[in-house]
């Protein structure tokens, strides 16, 4: 494949025949301009322009994403472990990750954007634009009365995903061909020992300690990999959850996969950007087993559900801060660092709820303090 050209400035002959397919008409002029940028390897720019509305696009603007890698199929190093790696080499490639995910989910009557064009040789997707209206930026300043219909309305759309998403046979889905195996969710809490504490404390941990940390980490991994997996987003949190207009709307969501309910909860009511009240949490919670209670038309074990709300904790939340980390470290990008303090105190509050993983509790806080009890 032919390496695209990354800079949309270089690239505008292209974007200029590629609007010409998506309106059936020539763009006129037209602007690019670049979006706030996260941690992933996509960029984003706004197409703006007046030509550009009428019945082919939804508003007068479009989403460009730019692929950073020339490789469609190429990966994150955080999900080709496990299943996931043994997934991507087995399985005959069809579509982009994100493409086949929207398309998945468009069927099943989530809230995605609309994808007008896939340019797979420039490397470019052309997407609905959704606004600028993050669920991060919506809650600030609001009461727990003033959240709580956009939480529950953010866990009708996790409903649906989790009892409707691996509903269809549809065996050469990406999303069906990996999980969140043993190895993979013990990877991610290894992810911890390697960069929030060797690398960002500059110590080795003991071997005593190592042994200790690995062990019940194992153990976290173990029981979660046992435990019925339906389909998830990976990531569902605020930032990655949009407003348009009173519709709930999810962006990136190319890294779904088979995992339990709990960890798409966890990302959401343990979001490391939105710290939650625990009176908020604990009615979503209820809201969520009500839903799924009204579906099944039994009964939950509310006891057993919050035991493994606060596992999935233990192990997302670690990976996140030894995320943070890395990403500071390797890629060069400190902002968030300042997440770190509310995350680990979710660590925290997890463990005083577990009381049989003490000892990796105290082996944990010997280098990170802030997480001891």
């Amino acid at each position: 494949m032919k390496k695209p050209t990354r800079e949309p400035e270089e690239m505008r002959e292209i974007i200029a025949d590629d609007l010409l397919r998506i309106l059936k008409r020539g763009p006129g002029t037209f602007h690019v301009a670049p979006m706030p940028q996260d941690a992933s390897m996509r960029r984003y720019y706004r197409i703006g322009g007046h030509a550009l509305s009428g019945p082919a696009v939804l508003g007068n603007s479009i989403v460009l994403m730019v692929l950073a890698d020339p490789n469609p199929w190429s990966r994150p190093e955080e999900i080709t472990t496990g299943s996931v790696a043994k997934a991507s080499r087995q399985a005959e490639e069809t579509d982009l990750d994100y493409v086949a995910v929207l398309r998945h989910f468009e069927s099943i009557g989530l809230p995605v954007p609309k994808l007008y064009r896939y340019n797979i040789d420039a490397g470019l997707l052309y997407i609905e634009d959704l606004g600028d209206k993050l669920l991060e930026n919506t809650l600030k300043g609001m009461t727990n009365k003033e959240r709580m219909p956009l939480y529950e309305q953010c866990i009708d759309i996790m409903i649906i995903l989790h009892e409707n998403g691996a509903g269809l046979q549809n065996k050469n889905f990406v999303g069906f061909r990996r999980s969140f195996d043993e190895k993979l969710l013990f990877y991610e809490l290894k992810h911890y020992i390697e960069y929030g504490i060797e690398a960002r404390k500059k110590v080795k941990v003991k071997r005593d300690d190592l042994k200790v940390m690995e062990e019940h980490m194992g153990r976290i991994s173990k029981e979660l990999a046992s435990l019925p997996r339906v389909l998830v987003h990976r990531d569902f949190q605020s930032r990655n959850l949009m407003l348009q207009g009173d519709r709930m709307r999810i962006i990136d969501f190319q890294d779904a996969l088979m995992g339990i309910r709990q960890y798409d909860m966890v990302s959401l009511l343990r979001d490391s950007y939105v710290v939650l009240s625990a009176e908020l949490i604990a009615h979503l919670i209820e809201y969520y087993i009500e839903s799924l209670e009204r579906r099944a038309g039994k009964k939950l074990d509310r006891k057993s559900f919050r035991r493994i709300f606060d596992l999935q904790t233990l192990q997302r939340k670690i990976k996140d801060a030894g995320r943070f980390d890395y990403i500071a470290l390797v890629k060069k990008n400190q902002k968030f660092l300042r997440y770190i303090p509310d995350t680990l105190g979710y660590i925290r509050e997890a463990f005083e709820r577990l009381p049989e993983y003490k000892p990796l509790q105290k082996s944990l806080a010997r280098y990170t303090p802030e997480l001891d009890g």
